[in-house]
């Protein structure tokens, strides 16, 4: 069986947080797993830790990058 596994960090100006989530994955044994960042529009520079850790990582990372959606107020 050959199972896919995703790892999504949702994160909003927290560069920091960020780069210490890569690196704890980084430590993990099992590395057959993706990573998707999505960025709810930081302000911060939460992208340049993903950037720079992209290329030294043993497991492929997607960044998005969208506008601020806000606080949702009410889920349908």
């Amino acid at each position: 069986m050959n199972e896919e596994i995703a790892v999504v960090i949702p994160t909003f100006n927290r560069a920091e947080a960020l780069q210490r989530t890569l690196n704890s994955l980084e430590k993990q044994t099992v590395k057959s797993f993706s990573c998707v960042i999505v960025d709810d529009g930081s302000t911060d520079g939460t992208k340049e830790p993903a950037e720079q850790l992209k290329s030294k990582l043993s497991f492929p990372v997607d960044y998005c990058y969208r506008q601020n959606g806000g606080i949702i107020s009410q889920i349908t």
